[in-house]
Order: C-alpha cells, then structure tokens, then sequence
C-alpha cells in the first residue's frame, strides 16, 4: 500500500484519503516503521475509504473531463450559441462559436479560464445577494465579502469578520450554498466550533449534519479548473 509522509510539530500520526491518494502526516521522529505498522492496522478503513473515492470519481467524471458542468446541483451539458459570451440555463452551457472547432465542441484551457470567469461573476453576485439576505434576517453582521480560491475550505470568517466564500459554491445545490452562508456568518458571533456554536447554526439550518456530508463528498470540486 503507497502512501506518503509529511513529518511536523504534532503529537500522533494521522491518515487522509483522497482522490485515491493516501498520505499520512506524523510527528517529527517517529520511526518509520512506527508509521507503517500504524497504516497496516487501519488497513480495513483505508480500503474503504479508497473505494469511496474511486465511486465520487467515476461519479464525477463527467466534470473533470469536460462533458458536463456543474451549477447550483445540475450538470448542464455544452452547447453552441450565436452569441459572443458563455451563459446558461437550467439544462445547458451556452457556449460561443469560437470554441469549437468543425462542429465540435473543444474543452481547451482557454475555454476552461472563460467557464471559471463567468462561474466567478455569477458567483460574486448570488452568494453576495444571498449572504446579505440571510444576515439581515437573523441579525448577523459580518465586515466585507470576498471570493475565494481556497484549496481545502468552501468557505471563511476572520477575527475581523470577514467572509470569503469559495466561487466553486456555485456547482452545489442551492441549499448547501446556504449553509455555508450560515456556517460563516455563525462565526461572526462565535470564532470557534463549541457547542454554542453548532447550537446556533442548529437554529437557523437544522439538518446541517446532512449539508456537512454533502459537502464532503462534492469535495473533490474545490480543485476544478484552478
């Protein structure tokens, strides 16, 4: 079994799987068959959570390969408009003549970059609005709103109040855009995860364990079209 090794200032060793990769982060000197014993015995988790990965690949990709695009829980599908500018609806990607070639739609870089420009322009506007109206309506102030690139967190909140949500929030369903808007602007009154905290976010998004494993498993998204 392959996995890889990151040694830090931490106490115990520790496994992460993902996109059927394993790595393990451990204490500085522990010995390095200290390390492998300790992969051998999760052995059982790890296989379970490698096949895990391997289904939310194949489920996805479609998307990564450029067949299909995901927007607000849909996977709309490419196709040719008259017009100069990419755009949507409920079922497709309008996409201008200039990226196909012969009749065929090109998923080039070039095209990617312009999906990702519009995404970030529809994001900045929807979850901007959304943010706003869920603040306003339970009382919640927050500092500035911004857009994220981030690699590992769909969204943030600073000491300062300062909400950044990750555009990629665009490809979920609606409804776990709203968590995340509520995740955050919770932490406006409470820069932690205590029990107050997820009491809070209880009151106002009851079924939030549900969004959590939403998310996690749409996770692989976060590293689309970087």
């Amino acid at each position: 079994m392959e996995y890889s090794v990151s040694r830090s200032k931490r106490k115990s060793i520790t496994i992460y799987v993902k996109d059927g990769k394993i790595s393990v982060r451990a204490p500085l000197k522990t010995d390095f068959k200290v390390i492998d014993n300790f992969v051998a015995s999760k052995e059982r988790w790890i296989l379970r959570k490698l096949a895990e990965s391997s289904d939310r690949m194949k489920r996805y990709s479609d998307v990564f390969e450029g067949r299909e695009f995901p927007y607000f829980g849909k996977r709309l599908v490419p196709c040719v408009t008259d017009k100069k500018r990419i755009w949507s609806n409920d079922e497709y990607l309008f996409v201008p003549q200039e990226f196909y070639s012969n009749g065929v739609f090109v998923c080039s870089d070039l095209f990617l970059a312009a999906v990702k420009k519009y995404y970030m322009r529809e994001a900045k506007s929807y979850l901007g609005e959304r943010l706003k109206e869920i603040g306003e309506h339970y009382g919640f102030s927050y500092s500035n709103f911004s857009l994220t690139n981030a690699k590992s967190k769909w969204g943030s909140c600073d000491s300062a109040n300062r909400i950044r949500l990750n555009w990629r929030l665009i490809m979920l369903p609606k409804s776990l855009c709203d968590y995340v808007a509520v995740h955050e602007l919770m932490h406006t009154v409470e820069h932690n995860h205590s029990r107050n905290f997820w009491k809070g976010v209880a009151t106002i998004y009851p079924r939030y364990k549900e969004a959590i494993s939403c998310l996690k498993d749409a996770g692989m998204l976060i590293n689309l079209w970087r």
